[in-house]
């Protein structure tokens, strides 16, 4: 039976961070949120994973999802924070502060290109048994075909509830589950001082390129690894059948370049699904991701 989740306030650095916990040991299990703050068409934080959260059972696993820079209760210090530079850097600022044994990665949406960098970080001074990627559009190739319109001209006010029923309407594939279970915190976290200070940072000249930029340079990183080493850390991938962000096509194409290296990869395609598999179908995608991180395992730990 998983632990009741429970709220944290720690100190990793010189930043307040707010995260989502439950389970207690020394083996970590990492689980970062997706969503760009200010960006994203919904305002993210830990919350989006709650139910992910309520249905891991892992003994001996402590399962932490941060908010991380700029998302809910975690405020970013410098544009440099929301790029996937910055999140690598406060995911190893937080993993020094939380000092596992052992370390198992999950990340969703746009967190799956710093989960795929800490993965292969030979420098984090922990091992890392396992990665799990949901919805990793941000990984997948891109094409020369047309834009995604699925989330373009949302409704004004940006940040309304209706703003956010709007988003979650397109990125879930049931609205009724969505709304009940991340409208409100999306909401909350909208209107927080974290989130409007990452919406101000994208004010600033230079801000959005400097995202971008940094988006483009950790793809080049991870297919360049794919090609010259490949994962040794066993790799699963989750996608939604009906993820409107991006086509099955590049979820297939993406399965083939990871499983190119030694270790192996778990390919598991979910009907019923959108752009939030843990929200849609959380009972098999915990599943899916509870097994993997136990067939991982890889140190005994008292």
């Amino acid at each position: 039976m998983p632990d009741e989740i429970r709220e944290l306030r720690l100190r990793v650095g010189d930043r307040d961070v707010r995260a989502l916990e439950t389970g207690t040991g020394s083996r970590l299990v990492l689980v970062l949120h997706g969503g760009t703050p200010g960006l994203s068409s919904f305002a993210a934080s830990a919350d989006t994973l709650r139910g992910l959260l309520e249905r891991l059972d892992l003994d001996g696993h402590r399962v932490v999802a941060p908010d991380l820079p700029g998302a809910g209760g975690t405020p970013a210090r410098s544009v440099e924070d929301l790029t996937v530079g910055g999140t690598i850097a406060f995911a190893r600022e937080l993993i020094a502060a939380l000092a596992p044994n052992e370390l198992h990665l999950v990340g969703h949406g746009d967190a799956s290109l710093a989960t795929l960098a800490l993965a292969r970080d030979e420098h984090l001074g922990v091992a890392v048994a396992s990665c799990a990627l949901l919805a990793p559009v941000a990984a997948a190739p891109t094409s020369d075909g047309l834009d995604n319109i699925a989330l373009l001209h949302p409704p004004a006010p940006r940040w309304s509830r209706r703003s956010q029923r709007w988003a979650l309407d397109r990125l879930c594939f049931s609205a009724e589950r969505g709304e009940r279970e991340l409208l409100d915190a999306c909401v909350e976290h909208a209107r927080g001082a974290a989130h409007r200070g990452a919406v101000a940072r994208l004010e600033l000249d230079g801000a959005r390129s400097e995202i971008t930029a940094s988006a483009y340079g950790a793809m080049d990183a991870f297919y360049a690894y794919c090609r010259e080493v490949g994962y040794a850390v066993p790799l699963t991938l989750v996608w939604g059948a009906e993820d409107p962000t991006a086509e099955i096509q590049h979820a297939a194409v993406l399965n083939d370049i990871v499983g190119e290296g030694p270790a192996p990869v778990g390919f598991h395609l979910i009907d019923r699904c959108g752009h939030f598999p843990h929200v849609d179908q959380p009972d098999r995608v915990a599943r899916t991701v509870g097994s993997a991180i136990r067939r991982a395992v890889r140190v005994e730990v008292a």
